[in-house]
């Protein structure tokens, strides 16, 4: 609502798209980024994000607006004219197939379900929708005899169909973090629930959220905000076409809780997310048993030049850091540090996590730090005759009867940015594709 009705934007929909208050340090940084000449974007799902400007999330209230809350909750926001049957703690051990059709999926209940859980099966009336996301998805698929055919072989599982782009293709984002010491603070991690922080410097501060909180004022409150409210969209020299190949997020507090060798004031967080990587990776069986968790081979750096256009807004954000009025409240640069200058310290820094923190027991190169976990691509769309292609234009698994996907292993790529708004509307388009096709049926 917040942005009127468009052919970008929607009213009285089940989701609320919106801005989130925001907090001193990041207004600095967004009129650093306007001192810097970058473009104020207005509307980051608009016609143009390349710029700066505020994050839109799905909140409401002060609370998430998650995909179950619109789609599944009891309000039935969506229009259901009764809420689906969900079942917790149910974990899918394959799919039921009957020559090449699915025809239900096979499940165990219990929180750690072992190999000796009792199998239950849910039976399809029409079809199945398989959501597990880019490493589940594919996971199911070849243990149900979806995938390469040698492989399956080997570890004994009945071959439904032969495709070994199934769990190939696996592309994230890389992260590049850099830090600040600060000469102020006014933004507090608080917790919501009950327990005491008396013992913190910022208790009275977060009492008072708590309080605003519970009192109905959420919007007004940090604990109604996702510690994070601005960021920009930029055009590296590396992109390939005109999106904007990166993302940089702002959090006006130390997101690492890193154990620095003084105390600080303040400490200030960047994200700097390269989201069109050419790296990618794959996702394997380890067994055949549904309780071992898959064989996975990250996309991260493994083409090196997937740190170039991060190297690139390191130095651009330095620059702009040393702007005002971001030069008032900045102390110091402390990740990955001024001494970080060359390519191949800033690739370092990128690759290995910060240098100080390796004598700390921090393994030599910690990798830990460079998924932007917007995993995709595991079971591409595309034309059934693309090699690379485990689905078609309508979602539907190539090769088998009566099976669709729905979630981000389907993309042939990540968008250039966060993923969640995307499969939300994938979602939504294989439902109609549902609705479309059993209409057709009905016609004829």
């Amino acid at each position: 609502e917040q942005f009127g009705s468009s052919p970008l934007h929607g009213t009285g929909g089940p989701v609320r798209v919106t801005t989130v208050a925001s907090d001193e340090l990041s207004d600095f940084f967004l009129d650093a980024f306007s001192t810097a000449g970058l473009p104020h974007v207005e509307d980051f799902n608009g016609p143009d994000r390349i710029g700066f400007g505020r994050y839109q999330f799905m909140i409401r209230d002060g609370l998430r607006d998650s995909a179950a809350a619109a789609f599944l909750g009891a309000d039935r926001r969506a229009g259901y004219r009764a809420p689906p049957l969900v079942k917790t703690h149910a974990l899918a051990t394959r799919l039921v197939v009957e020559g090449r059709r699915v025809v239900g999926v096979e499940y165990v209940r219990g929180r750690a379900p072992t190999d000796k859980a009792k199998r239950l099966r849910a039976m399809a009336r029409h079809e199945v929708v398989l959501s597990a996301g880019a490493v589940m998805t594919p996971k199911l698929l070849l243990l149900s005899g979806v995938g390469e055919a040698a492989k399956l072989r080997r570890l004994g599982i009945p071959l439904v169909y032969d495709n070994p782009a199934v769990g190939r293709g696996l592309a994230d984002g890389v992260y590049a973090i850099m830090q600040w010491a600060t000469r102020k603070r006014n933004f507090f991690k608080c917790r919501l629930g009950t327990q005491a922080e008396e013992d913190q410097p910022h208790a009275d501060y977060c009492a008072q959220q708590r309080a605003m909180y519970a009192a109905g004022h959420r919007s007004n409150s940090s604990l109604g905000s996702p510690g994070m409210s601005v960021g920009a969209f930029l055009r590296s020299p590396y992109a390939k076409g005109p999106e904007p190949d990166l993302q940089l997020t702002v959090h006006p507090w130390d997101k690492f809780s890193r154990p620095w060798s003084k105390r600080l004031v303040g400490v200030a967080s960047m994200e700097i997310a390269n989201n069109h990587p050419a790296s990618r990776g794959w996702v394997e069986l380890r067994s055949s048993r549904f309780t071992d968790p898959p064989l996975f081979a990250g996309p991260y750096l493994r083409d090196a030049n997937d740190s170039r256009p991060l190297q690139w807004a390191m130095r651009q954000v330095r620059r702009i850091a040393g702007l005002e009025p971001m030069a008032q409240v900045v102390q110091e640069e402390i990740l990955p540090g001024k001494h970080a200058v060359s390519d191949a310290q800033l690739f370092d820094a990128i690759a290995c996590g910060p240098a100080q923190f390796r004598t700390l027991g921090r393994p030599a190169c910690d990798r830990s730090e460079l998924p932007v976990n917007h995993l995709a691509g595991t079971a591409r769309l595309g034309d059934p005759s693309d090699p690379r292609a485990v689905v078609d234009r309508y979602l539907r698994v190539i090769g088998v009867h009566g099976l669709r996907v729905a979630d981000a292993s389907v993309m042939p790529a990540p968008p250039s940015g966060n993923t969640h708004a995307t499969c939300v509307m994938i979602g939504e388009r294989a439902a109609q594709f549902i609705i479309d096709e059993r209409q057709s049926r009905r016609r004829s």
